[in-house]
C-alpha cells in the first residue's frame, strides 16, 4: 500500500488512479505547505531509471528532485528452452486435489440409422471395382448412402461401426492409478490394420491438471513412440473442484466422453467409433456440442467460424502461399475452440507434430488422422471465449512484449536492390508524411543471398546509413533464411571465405542423413558430415541447421552477433522456415530456381531427391498430397531431444518453433535491447518468441478479406503480433485497393507494407491518393498506440488477445459468431473497414453497448447492423461506451510521438461512467515486466449532474469545461453542459 501511494502522486491532478504499480522505483518525497499533490512527470518518471532523479512538477512550478535508489533487479523470469522440461512451483496453499478414479459408464447404444451424418469413412482412397469387398475385409460396415432419386448424399458408403456397437476393435481390461493419473489398458480387438501396423497394446490416460484443464492420452504400451518435444507449462497441483468429468464406457467396446460438470455439456463425445491406432495412421471423431467453431491452422479459409462443408483439410508446414482455402501454409497449429449454447467455451489442442488432416462435417462432429506420434489431448475449459485464450496461453506460453517502436508502420520490399533506391523510397515517404518506424531488407541485400553477409557492391555504405535511419527515429529489420549457402567457396572463389557455412561444419550442425540412406543418394544431395544439401535462394547448394541440438543454437547466436558487429539492426525477420527447399524430387533443368554455373558433378541446376521408404510415401498420405514437396526429405535425421534422433518425419512442423526461440535470443544479445523477431512458420508456443505475417499473399480483394480471419485465427493461437502484407506481396493492387489495404494494415498489430521482386513499387508515396488516406489511417493509429501498447501487455502477462473477435465481448448475441469482417482492439475499438472494391458504404454491426465515432459523437446505433457511409479516405472506427482510451499525441514516429502528451480518450456508458487502464515503460529494456521497470495505472470516470464538485480545471478536446475531485481512488467528473460527446483528458508533461 505505501507504495501505490508513492506511485499515486504522478497522476492525481489528472484524476487517475493507481491501481497497481510494480515500478520498483522507490521515490521518497514530501509535500509543500498548502499542497495537496505534486505530479511527477511521466517523461521524467522512466528517465529517472537511468537517472536515479525525479523531476516533479505542479501547476508549471518546478519541484527540486530527490535522490532515490532503485532496488536490485529480480532476475528474469526464464523461459523453457527446446528440450527443457518446464519447471512448475505448487502452492502449499492450494486445496487438495480430488483423487482420480478408475470406473466405468453405461449408456444405451444409439442405433446408426442408414443416412447418418455421423459416419466415420474408412475408405479414403478411390474407387475400386472391388470396393464392398475390399470394405467388409476391413472389418468396416458396407451401406450406400442416396437421396429419392438414387444420386449419392456424399456420406461415406463404407464406414466404421460405432464404438457402441461390437467388434470395434478396443476394449478396456485392467486400470491401474499411480500418481493421481488413472490408466486404462486397452487390447486391440481387430483382425484388420486400416494402413499400417496396430499398436501392441494401449494405455489411455486421463489426468486432471487442474480444476479447467485435463489431459487424455493413448500411448502404445509394448513401444516407444515419438512425442512432441516442446515444454508445455502444466499444472500440477491437480484438481481441488474439476469442471469436467471424463466418463469411461466398456460396453460393447471402449469409448470415452468428456463432460462439463457444471452444465452437463458433453465437450467431447467419442461412440461414434472411428478409432484407429497404428504406426502410420491415427484416428479419432468425436461429435461437438455447437457449431461454433474456431481454430486449426495455418489455412486460408474465407470465415473464421470454421465451416461444416469443407471437407478434409490437411496440416504440414510448407512453403505454400495462402492463394486458395482449405490448403496447408506455413505454420501447424492443431488447436480448436468450441462456444457452447450458453456461451461458456471450451479449447482442446492436440499435441501432435506429424501431418494431420482435421474435418468438421454436420452433426457437428470433427474428425482428426495423424499420420505419427500419439493422441495426446489437453482440454481448456472456460468461463467464455476470452477466457480460454488465456488458459490456453498460459498452458502454451504468453506472447512477447514487443518493442514500442514495433509498433509503428513499416515498410518494406523484396526488390529495393540498392542502397540509392532504398534512400529513395524512405525518402519520398518522410516528404509526404507518412509516419514509418521500422525500415525492413529482404534477400536483397544479402550478397549472393547468403545469410550474415551484406551486399558491400549494391548497399555500399549500408551500415553508415542504418545507423543515420535509427538517429531519425526509424529502425532496421533484415532477414535471415535457415538454409546455409554450402557452394559459396566454388561460386564465389573471389569473395572473402564464407565462414558461416564452414563455422557449421566444423561444429556440425546442419542436419544429416540417415547412414541407411546414404547408399541411395545423389553425391549431390551429401554434404560435410552426411549432411543433408537442398536448394533455396543461395546460388548452390544449401545445408540446414538443426536448432533442436545446442551446438546449432549456440553457432546460430554466435552468428548473429557477429553480423551485428557490421550492421547495427534492430530486429530479425526469420523466413523459407517450414524449411523450404526448391524442387524437392525434380532433377530442377529448366525450373525457376535454376542459376548458371557448374554445382559439383557439372550439373546446372539440381533438386533434392528423396530415398523411397515409408517415411517419404507413408500409407495414408490424404490431401497432403506429398511431404517432401517445396521441403527437406521426411526419412532425414535430427536430434529432438538431448541424445534422441527422430526423422524430420516427426518434427517437420516443429522447425519453424525450433528456429524462434534462438534467434530471439540471439536479437537480444546482439542489441542489447528488447529483442523484435517475426517467423513465417509457428506451432503452439512460438508466440513466446515470435510474431507472424500471413506469408506470401495476393493483391487482391479477396486477400484483404482474408487477412482479417487470419488476425483472428493467430489470436486465439497465443500469436497476437500478427498483420498480412499490406498492398499484397503478388501482382499489383489497384490504387483504390491500395488505399483501402492501408486503412485495414494501419489495425493490424504487425503493420507492414511488403510487396515481392519485379513488381511496381507500392509503398504509399507512390499513389498521392494513397498517401493521404495512409496518412489519415496512420494518426489514428499512433495515436492509439498506448492502448495498443496496453493491450499486449495484457497479452504479455494474462493471455489476452490484441486483436479481439466480436463475441468474445459480446457472447449473447448470436450474430457476433459469424462476423468475419471487422474485429476489436481488445474490448474498447471497434474497426469495421471497407473489404469491396467500388464501395462508399458497408453495414457495420453495433453490438449492444454505447458507441462513439472516432470524433467523439455519440451515435444512436445499438445491437443492430446499420449501413454507414465510409468515403476512401474514411474507415470505421468506434470507441465502446464505458471505456477509457489511452492516447498520445502522433508524430513521424514514436521517438517523436512519445515526447507527445498523453491522452484519456474517455467514452461514457449508460451509467455516465467509464474505466480503462495503461501500461507504460521506456519501449525498449529488456524483461520489464519481469524487472518491475514499469507503471500500469486504471482510471474511473463516473459523471454526475446533479453534484457540484469543487476541484481541478480539466482540458478537454470538446470544448467543454468541466471541474473534477479525487476521492478514495475514484475520480468525478461535473460539467457545466450536457455531455453529448466522448472527452480526451490530457495529461501533459515538460
Amino acid at each position: 500500500m505505501e507504495k501505490l501511494w508513492k506511485v499515486l502522486v504522478i497522476f492525481a491532478l489528472c484524476g487517475i488512479a493507481i491501481s497497481e504499480a510494480r515500478s520498483a522505483l522507490d521515490l521518497q518525497r514530501s509535500l509543500k505547505d498548502g499542497e495537496t499533490e505534486v505530479t511527477c512527470t511521466l517523461d521524467a518518471f522512466f528517465l529517472r531509471v537511468k537517472q536515479s532523479t525525479c523531476t516533479c512538477e505542479c501547476d508549471g512550478t518546478s519541484v527540486p528532485p530527490t535522490a532515490f535508489t532503485p532496488p536490485a533487479t529480480p532476475p528474469a523470469t526464464p523461459r523453457p528452452t527446446i528440450g527443457q522440461d518446464p519447471t512448475t512451483t505448487v502452492d502449499p496453499t492450494l486445496p487438495t486435489a480430488q483423487p482420480v478414479t478408475c470406473s466405468f459408464n453405461s449408456e444405451t447404444p444409439p442405433v446408426i440409422p442408414g443416412d447418418d451424418q455421423d459416419r466415420v469413412d474408412c475408405w479414403t482412397t478411390g474407387w475400386v471395382w472391388n470396393i464392398e469387398t475390399l470394405c467388409r475385409e476391413k472389418g468396416c460396415i458396407w451401406s450406400p448412402s442416396t437421396n429419392p432419386d438414387g444420386s449419392s448424399t456424399g456420406l461415406p458408403w463404407c464406414h466404421y461401426p460405432l464404438a457402441t456397437s461390437t467388434g470395434t476393435g478396443l476394449k478396456a481390461t485392467s486400470c491401474l492409478i499411480t500418481d493421481n493419473v488413472a490408466r486404462y489398458q486397452l487390447t486391440n480387438t481387430r483382425s484388420t490394420q486400416a494402413y499400417s501396423r496396430p499398436w501392441g497394446g494401449v494405455v489411455f490416460q486421463v489426468e486432471q491438471l487442474g480444476n479447467h484443464i485435463l489431459r487424455v492420452k493413448f500411448h502404445d504400451s509394448t513401444a516407444s513412440r515419438y512425442e512432441v518435444p516442446v515444454p508445455l507449462t502444466r499444472p500440477r497441483d491437480g484438481a481441488a473442484h474439476p469442471d469436467y468429468e471424463v466418463q469411461v464406457f466398456n460396453e460393447p467396446s471402449f469409448y470415452f466422453k468428456v463432460v462439463r460438470r457444471s452444465t452437463g455439456a458433453v465437450l467431447f463425445d467419442t461412440s461414434l467409433g472411428g478409432f484407429v491406432l497404428e504406426d502410420q495412421f491415427l484416428q479419432i471423431k468425436t461429435r461437438l456440442p455447437t457449431e461454433r467453431i474456431y481454430g486449426f491452422g495455418e489455412n486460408r479459409h474465407r470465415t473464421f467460424k470454421r465451416s461444416l462443408s469443407a471437407g478434409a483439410v490437411p496440416m504440414w508446414a510448407k512453403d505454400e502461399p495462402p492463394s486458395y482455402e482449405n490448403g496447408n501454409h506455413y505454420g501447424f497449429h492443431p488447436y480448436y475452440m468450441v462456444v457452447e449454447n450458453d456461451t461458456k467455451a471450451h479449447g482442446v489442442l492436440l499435441l501432435n507434430s506429424n501431418g494431420m488432416e482435421h474435418r468438421f462435417a454436420p452433426g457437428p462432429t470433427l474428425t482428426l488422422k495423424n499420420i505419427g506420434g500419439i493422441l495426446d489431448f489437453y482440454f481448456i475449459l472456460g468461463d467464455n471465449a476470452e477466457d480460454v485464450t488465456q488458459k490456453y496461453t498460459g498452458l502454451i506460453g504468453r506472447s512477447f512484449l514487443p518493442p514500442y517502436w514495433a509498433l509503428g508502420f513499416q515498410l518494406s520490399r523484396w526488390g529495393y536492390n540498392s542502397i540509392g533506391k532504398l534512400r529513395q523510397i524512405i525518402n519520398r515517404n518522410r516528404a509526404a508524411g507518412i509516419p514509418q518506424d521500422v525500415q525492413t531488407l529482404d534477400i536483397d541485400y544479402m550478397r549472393h543471398r547468403q545469410n550474415f553477409v551484406y551486399d558491400w557492391e549494391q548497399f555500399n555504405g549500408l551500415e553508415g546509413y542504418v545507423e543515420e535511419l535509427k538517429r531519425g527515429g526509424i529502425r532496421t529489420v533484415i532477414i535471415l533464411d535457415p538454409a546455409i549457402h554450402a557452394d559459396a567457396a566454388t561460386k564465389h572463389p573471389a569473395d572473402p571465405p564464407y565462414r558461416p557455412y564452414t563455422r557449421g561444419v566444423e561444429q556440425d550442425v546442419y542436419i544429416k542423413w540417415a547412414p541407411n540412406d546414404v547408399g541411395q543418394m545423389d553425391a549431390i544431395n551429401i554434404g560435410a558430415n552426411g549432411s543433408l544439401l537442398g536448394k533455396v535462394w543461395p546460388d548452390g547448394r544449401a545445408a540446414f541447421p538443426d536448432f533442436f541440438t545446442r551446438k546449432a543454437r549456440t553457432w546460430w547466436i554466435d552468428e548473429v552477433r557477429r553480423q551485428y558487429q557490421t550492421l547495427k539492426f534492430d530486429g530479425l525477420w526469420i523466413d523459407m522456415n517450414e524449411p523450404a527447399s526448391f524442387g524437392t524430387n525434380t532433377d530442377g533443368q529448366g525450373q525457376w530456381f535454376c542459376t548458371s554455373g557448374d554445382l559439383p558433378g557439372h550439373h546446372d541446376c539440381m533438386g533434392l531427391k528423396c530415398p523411397v521408404n515409408s517415411l517419404e510415401r507413408p500409407p495414408y498420405i490424404g490431401r497432403i498430397n506429398s511431404l517432401s514437396d517445396k521441403t527437406i526429405c521426411a526419412s532425414a535425421l535430427q536430434e529432438c531431444r538431448p541424445g534422441q534422433s527422430c526423422n524430420h518425419y516427426d518434427v517437420h512442423n516443429l522447425y519453424g518453433w525450433s528456429q524462434s526461440e534462438p534467434t530471439h535470443r540471439a536479437n537480444q544479445l546482439a542489441t542489447g535491447s528488447r529483442p523484435f523477431v517475426i517467423s513465417r512458420s509457428t506451432y503452439p508456443g512460438s508466440g513466446q518468441y515470435v510474431g507472424h505475417w500471413l506469408g506470401d499473399n495476393g493483391a487482391s480483394w479477396g486477400d484483404l478479406q482474408y487477412s482479417i480471419v487470419g488476425m483472428l485465427d493467430f489470436n486465439i493461437f497465443g500469436i497476437p503480433y500478427i498483420g498480412a502484407d499490406i498492398c499484397g506481396f503478388f501482382n499489383e493492387p489497384s490504387e483504390e485497393l491500395c488505399a483501402r489495404w492501408q486503412q485495414v494494415g494501419a489495425f493490424y498489430p504487425y503493420s507492414r507494407n511488403h510487396n515481392g521482386n519485379h513488381f511496381r513499387d507500392q509503398d504509399p508515396a507512390e499513389w498521392p491518393v494513397v498517401a493521404d488516406v495512409t496518412k489519415k489511417a496512420l494518426n489514428i493509429r499512433y495515436r492509439l498506440l498506448p492502448y495498443l501498447y496496453t493491450l499486449f501487455y495484457h497479452a504479455h502477462v494474462a493471455g489476452n488477445t490484441v486483436v479481439r473477435p466480436v463475441h468474445h465481448e459480446f457472447a449473447t448475441e448470436a450474430v457476433t459468431y459469424d462476423i468475419s469482417d471487422q474485429f476489436l482492439w481488445g474490448d474498447g475499438l471497434l474497426i469495421a473497414p471497407v473489404l469491396h472494391q467500388g464501395h462508399t458504404t458497408r453495414n457495420v454491426y453495433f453490438p449492444d453497448a454505447v458507441w462513439y465515432n472516432y470524433n467523439g459523437q455519440k451515435l444512436a446505433h445499438r445491437k443492430q447492423s446499420v449501413s454507414i457511409p465510409m468515403p476512401l479516405d474514411e474507415i470505421g472506427v468506434y470507441y465502446r461506451g464505458g471505456r477509457i482510451i489511452p492516447a498520445q499525441g502522433t508524430g513521424l514516429n514514436t521517438l517523436e510521438s512519445r515526447r507527445k502528451p498523453l491522452q484519456f480518450i474517455v467514452a461514457l456508458d449508460d451509467n455516465q461512467a467509464a474505466s480503462g487502464d495503461i501500461y507504460w515503460d521506456d519501449g525498449e529494456s529488456i524483461d520489464p515486466v519481469q524487472r518491475g521497470n514499469y507503471l500500469t495505472a486504471s482510471t474511473r470516470f463516473f459523471l454526475h449532474s446533479d453534484q457540484r464538485s469543487a476541484g481541478f480545471t480539466v482540458l478537454m478536446d470538446a470544448g467543454q469545461v468541466a471541474t473534477l475531485s479525487t476521492s478514495n481512488g475514484v475520480t468525478i467528473v461535473k460539467f457545466d453542459t450536457p455531455l453529448q460527446r466522448a472527452f480526451t483528458m490530457r495529461l501533459y508533461w515538460r
